[in-house]
C-alpha cells in the first residue's frame, strides 16, 4: 500500500458458487460486533460474503490528512444522489475508529481500508466495506478474504468447515503464519487497537514470557545459556502440542506485499 496503512492486503480471485446469508451479526464479548454462522457452513467451494465497497479512495491521497480527506469524501458525495450520499456519510461514520488521534475519516480508514489494485479504468485505491468490515481477527482463521476484480467486490470465502454458533474471522496480518506472538500483538495494538487473546496467541504468551525472563546471567542457578536452551527445548515441545490441538496457521495469499 503505496504511503496508507492498514496492511490489510487481499488477493485477486474468483470462487464460483455462493450461499444465502449464513451469518448474523451481533456483540461479541470484549470484541465488539462481529459475525456469527447461523448454519454449519461448508469449506472453500462457498462465497460467504460478496460485498462492493461503499467508498473507493484514491491511493495518491495521504491517508494522515483528515482535513484533505474529509474534502474528497464531501466532493464525491455531491456528484451522487442526495439520498444514497447520506447512507454512504452514515455508513462510513458508523465504523470502528482505532486511531481517534488522526481525525475522523482518517482514522477510519486506517482502521478499516483494504488496498485494491488497479485494474484497467480503475486506479489502486482503498476500499471501505462495511459488512465485511464487522469481521473479527483471529490469528488461525476460518476465512480468507479474496478481491474479485472481474465484479469489483470482496469475498470471503471459508477455508475450513465452520459450525452453526462459530464466529467468522479473517487475519487481518498479512504474515501471520510466520509472525511470532510479540510481533503479532504488537502489530495489532499499533494498527488497529487491540491485544490479541485468541487461543493461538494465549497458547503462545507462556514462550514469550519464557524467554523474556532471561535477561541476566544466571537464573534459577543455572547459566543463561542454559536456561535459554532449556526455553527453546520447551517452545519446540509446546509448537508441536499447539500444532497438534490447532492445526497448522492458515497462510495469507497476498497478490503483493505490504502491511488484517
Amino acid at each position: 500500500m503505496p504511503n496508507l496503512t492498514p496492511k490489510r492486503r487481499v488477493a485477486p480471485q474468483v470462487i464460483s458458487s455462493t450461499i444465502e446469508k449464513s451469518y448474523r451479526i451481533q456483540a461479541i464479548p470484549h470484541k465488539g460486533l462481529g459475525l456469527i454462522a447461523q448454519r454449519d457452513i461448508p469449506v472453500l467451494s462457498t462465497i460467504l460474503i460478496s460485498e462492493a465497497p461503499i467508498l473507493r479512495i484514491p491511493s495518491t491521497m495521504d491517508e494522515d490528512d483528515d482535513t484533505a480527506l474529509t474534502i474528497w469524501l464531501e466532493r464525491f458525495l455531491l456528484t451522487i444522489p442526495p439520498k444514497i450520499a447520506s447512507e454512504k456519510r452514515k455508513a462510513t461514520h458508523s465504523l470502528l475508529n482505532s486511531h481517534p488521534e488522526k481525525g475522523v475519516l482518517a482514522g477510519i480508514l486506517q482502521t478499516n481500508g483494504f488496498q485494491l489494485p488497479a485494474e484497467g479504468k480503475w486506479p489502486e485505491c482503498r476500499g471501505l466495506f462495511i459488512e465485511i468490515s464487522r469481521i473479527n481477527h483471529f490469528c488461525v482463521p476460518n476465512c480468507a478474504q479474496r478481491w474479485d476484480g472481474k465484479k469489483r467486490v470482496m469475498i470471503i470465502v471459508p477455508v475450513r468447515r465452520i459450525e452453526v454458533g462459530e464466529e467468522i474471522t479473517v487475519t487481518y496480518l498479512v504474515n501471520v503464519e510466520v509472525m511470532v506472538v510479540k510481533e503479532r500483538r504488537e502489530s495489532l495494538m499499533k494498527d488497529f487497537g487491540f491485544w490479541c487473546e485468541c487461543e493461538r496467541c494465549k497458547a503462545e504468551g507462556g514462550d514469550e514470557g519464557m524467554l523474556e525472563e532471561v535477561d541476566g546471567e544466571t537464573l534459577g542457578g543455572g547459566s543463561k545459556a542454559e536456561v535459554v536452551l532449556e526455553a527453546e527445548v520447551s517452545k519446540d515441545k509446546n509448537q508441536a502440542e499447539r500444532h497438534e490441538r490447532i492445526g497448522s496457521p492458515v497462510k495469507e495469499r497476498p497478490a503483493w506485499k505490504a502491511k488484517w
